[in-house]
């Protein structure tokens, strides 16, 4: 897959301003280096009603008109995370290039793999992922999501005792799913293809516009 360069600049701060000779090259070697990363994915279709999602008004309403749900978990795999050692350890700088080279990758493979979970032949349509941290969903979801998928068994992917993933670049999410006009009412509703349009974190700095 094509590493989303514009998305890396955004990652690291620069806007729409351009990124250095120095930090493009980084980026280059770091995109290079990842060639052989291969994401592993796992997801669970389930009643919204039977895995029972609570505590989050921001989820409830977000996923008001999806009687189903997907939950899904995508991971780089252990390897991402040597990897990430190697380029911090030599310099911090490359270090931070990969952090966020990876995190573009993770969320392109990610996206990819929930086109693939749609089926319009059954009029199943998916809405915008919603991740634990976001807003008002708490992390703890984490644990109930990796659980719920078996997680740890089917792609190595697990809980510490401090509440990290590991491995380290590793996306859990659950994902709506509703008819086609449902769909697109709430894409419009959104600002961007994620859920930072009905996220609450108006001052996160990695926040679409």
């Amino acid at each position: 897959m094509k590493l989303n360069r514009n998305e890396v600049a955004r990652y690291l701060g620069y806007g729409k301003k351009p990124v250095e000779a120095h930090i493009d090259a980084m980026i280059t070697e770091c995109e290079t280096a990842m060639r052989n990363l291969r994401p592993l994915y796992i997801a669970r279709k389930t009643s919204k009603d039977d895995f029972g999602i609570y505590g989050s008004k921001a989820v409830q309403r977000h996923l008001a008109d999806c009687p189903f749900v997907w939950v899904v978990v995508v991971t780089l795999g252990s390897e991402a995370d040597r990897l990430l050692r190697v380029f911090s350890a030599s310099n911090m700088a490359k270090g931070t290039v990969m952090h966020a080279c990876m995190s573009v990758l993770l969320e392109q493979y990610f996206m990819q793999y929930l086109e693939e979970l749609e089926n319009p032949q059954k009029e199943e349509y998916l809405i915008s992922p919603y991740s634990p941290g976001y807003g008002d969903f708490s992390l703890s979801w984490q644990s109930v999501f990796l659980e719920f998928v078996d997680a740890g068994r089917r792609i190595g992917v697990y809980l510490t005792e401090a509440g990290m993933l590991v491995p380290e670049k590793t996306i859990t999410a659950i994902v709506g799913i509703c008819e086609k006009k449902q769909r697109d009412r709430k894409r419009r509703q959104t600002i961007c293809d994620g859920h930072c349009g009905s996220c609450s974190e108006g001052d996160c700095t990695f926040r679409k516009e």
